[in-house]
């Protein structure tokens, strides 16, 4: 008997059932850490990057999908900031067909046409995570001549050619081209000025893994290959189609998680996904906005030095993140607890809140707002399902609100608000203007928990 799959399973890459939540967790934590030492390497390049783009004033400039995607979006911030008006337009593009069509050794000119010649004329910079075989450059150097674009091409990363391709020389061949045409079309890009390949020994950019956060249609099919980066930070995050995700294989769609349902186990990943997406995209405008040494930020003189020092950071963005990431942490073992002093988020708390954001850095005081917020958001569930507390939860709901910054993307806080004060119909109305998933899914079963009076009991 055929089992049909309920409409908002999401297929996986992996072929068989989930991992646990605790292993998604330690796999962004993971990303994060690795995400902090690879940032320290790549930050003079990411400098170098922006200031090039300041100075030559590019038409457009093109993230590569999907390893460099995740840059754009704090590349492009940065940019805005500084150029204003000049600010050049900042798309990503998925490089697939071309480069798929080009190692075939097939015609590249429909491609050149549709996605090339209306560049025509225009300067274009085609920014790259990792330079290895030079097979993406080769392509974009064909196209980009056949069409007659300006281009420049940067690789933030270079590193040896996968073993398979390595391999392929061997035979005379690299895919579809002869070994001599291959090796001419490389040593031209090496010695073309207009190829910038930085020296960062990196096999395999952190980007790159984040790229299943943060992605296009997987199938290429329901999209543009060009994709414009948005100056709201929300739709840079995440895209959520049906085609992603963490959950299993069909044919264990049957078997959730122990003690999760599916809706449950697939709003904790999606909402784990945008927080470190989110996270990340922080992290890359920090960078670019570091200051040269001697000038870095100076955590003694900090009235808050003691919450740096707490969780060893180095920057109020840095407090921010290793926040989230024992936040989540947290969480996820189910050992939050607003009545247990010793957890670092209460410590941190305690200290931002008893501190006068008027003698912080306007920097601090934006990120100390941002904690606080999160901190009393995550009280509220703790008051009404641990402590069964509504007034606690009403007290926490309103503190949250006090500290969540103007068009913040979380909707969740102000529909918390209204059910603990039993305001039902401003609940509804809210939860059904939230368009965006997980919120949308998850403003949906908390008003189903309401309603079937599980909130407080």
């Amino acid at each position: 008997m055929s089992i049909e799959v309920p409409k908002f399973f999401m297929k996986d890459l992996r072929p068989e059932s989930s991992r646990p939540i605790e292993e998604i967790e330690k796999g962004h934590s993971d990303l994060l850490e690795r995400a902090r030492r690879e940032l320290e390497m790549i930050t003079p390049s990411l400098k170098d990057l922006v200031a090039r783009i300041e100075n030559e004033k590019p038409d457009s400039v093109l993230f590569l999908d999907k390893g460099a995607r995740i840059l754009a979006a704090p590349i492009r911030k940065y940019l805005h900031d500084h150029m204003g008006s000049n600010t050049p337009k900042v798309q990503r593009y998925n490089d697939d067909l071309l480069k798929n069509t080009f190692l075939r050794n097939e015609s590249i000119d429909s491609v050149v046409a549709e996605d090339f010649a209306p560049l025509a004329g225009k300067k274009v910079f085609y920014v790259d995570e990792t330079f290895s075989s030079g097979k993406g450059a080769i392509a974009l150097d064909k196209a980009t001549g056949q069409a007659g674009v300006d281009m420049k091409y940067f690789a933030l990363t270079q590193a040896q050619p996968d073993p398979r391709e390595s391999a392929m020389l061997k035979t005379g061949k690299f895919h579809g081209l002869s070994l001599e045409e291959y090796t001419k079309e490389l040593e031209h890009i090496q010695n073309n000025p207009s190829f910038t390949i930085y020296p960062n020994d990196i096999s395999n950019l952190f980007t790159k893994d984040a790229a299943t956060l943060s992605v296009v249609d997987p199938d290429g099919k329901t999209k543009s290959r060009y994709e414009l980066v948005s100056g709201d930070e929300a739709e840079n995050l995440y895209d959520y189609s049906p085609k992603r995700g963490e959950l299993p294989h069909a044919r264990n769609w049957d078997k959730p998680p122990a003690g999760m349902s599916w809706q449950e186990f697939d709003g904790k990943v999606r909402e784990m996904n945008m927080r470190t997406v989110r996270t990340l995209t922080h992290m890359i405008y920090e960078a670019l906005n570091q200051p040269e040494d001697g000038e870095k930020f100076a955590i003694e003189n900090s009235p808050l030095r003691e919450a740096y020092r707490l969780l060893n950071a180095r920057t109020p963005l840095e407090l921010s993140n290793l926040y989230t990431a024992e936040d989540q942490k947290l969480m996820a073992s189910r050992e939050w607890d607003y009545k247990n002093p010793e957890l670092a988020v209460n410590k941190i708390k305690e200290i931002l809140e008893t501190t006068d954001a008027n003698n912080l850095s306007p920097d601090e005081q934006d990120w100390r707002r941002e904690i606080l917020w999160f901190w009393y958001h995550h009280a509220i569930s703790c008051a009404s399902w641990r402590y069964k507390d509504k007034s606690a939860a009403q007290s926490y709901t309103t503190k949250a609100l006090e500290y969540q910054s103007e068009n913040h993307p979380n909707k969740i806080t102000q529909l918390f608000d209204f059910l603990v004060n039993d305001k039902v119909g401003e609940a509804e109305r809210w939860a059904g203007a939230i368009e965006e998933e997980p919120e949308k899914t998850t403003a949906a079963e908390l008003l189903d928990e309401y309603k079937k009076g599980d909130f407080f009991r």
